[in-house]
């Protein structure tokens, strides 16, 4: 969300007084994105660092994923209802304003982010990596998280050939594990349905990773590129290489 769409829904819509959110006590909240939202949020881990009920508010909306917005916003309709009737300008500008943050919801909710896949077991270097990509994605925008989701998925890939005692050679780039997993793994000699199409699928997947490598070197801030990616194809490749992590996370462990 932008900071304009987070105050048409804050101070426009729930509406504040003297600081304070309107309709939302200390238990209310604590309670609304369980209820209403179906999030598992610690609000008292916020006003233990100080926040108001209405800074705790915004600053939890800040933090959460596109599609956790979307839920809270939607949460919000549910426990604040528009008005059934229009009969005067403030209930027009109130639907108005509903239908508004209904199609920012919508947007949120389509948004093309692949989340960050859950990973039961790898190692330190692969789990800080996700973690980073995650801040610097949320933080700095996708051109500066390419190389740490790069990153990631190489070392996952790694770790998992590693640990079954695949045959690689020295220092193997991102598409070389791709390519002794789907050769050595027994997961990927089975055949499955639709498998002539699949594996084209898959030869098309490591064709796409072998072009991450190099734009990870000359297009992201890895090296002192002067050309970098644009937004929308930086989050393509994101989205790739955690969709890679998340479908061999799944092919793989049992």
């Amino acid at each position: 969300m932008t900071v304009r769409e987070i105050n048409k829904l804050v101070e426009d819509y729930i509406g504040t007084n003297s600081g304070y959110l309107n309709g939302f006590s200390y238990n209310i909240h604590d309670t609304f994105y369980h209820r209403y939202c179906d999030l598992d949020i610690n609000v008292q881990a916020y006003r233990e660092r100080g926040l108001t009920t209405r800074k705790a508010f915004i600053k939890i909306l800040e933090e959460a994923k596109p599609r956790a917005q979307a839920k809270i916003i939607r949460g919000v309709f549910e426990m604040i209802p528009p008005p059934d009737e229009v009969g005067d300008d403030a209930g027009r500008k109130r639907l108005a304003l509903h239908k508004y943050l209904l199609g920012v919801a919508a947007r949120l909710d389509t948004d093309g982010l692949v989340e960050t896949p859950e990973i039961a077991d790898t190692s330190d270097v692969v789990f800080e990596a996700l973690r980073d990509a995650e801040v610097l994605l949320n933080t700095r925008g996708p051109k500066s998280a390419v190389d740490r989701a790069h990153t990631a998925l190489h070392g996952y890939l790694r770790k998992l050939c590693s640990d079954r005692g695949a045959v690689m050679p020295d220092d193997p780039s991102l598409t070389t594990v791709f390519k002794v997993i789907r050769e050595q793994f027994s997961e990927f000699a089975a055949i499955i349905p639709h498998d002539a199409e699949a594996r084209r699928v898959f030869g098309s997947i490591a064709s796409a990773l072998d072009s991450l490598n190099t734009i990870r070197n000359r297009g992201t801030l890895a090296h002192p590129n002067e050309l970098l990616l644009d937004s929308p194809e930086a989050m393509l490749y994101i989205n790739l290489s955690r969709a890679v992590l998340g479908f061999i996370e799944t092919k793989t462990r049992p």
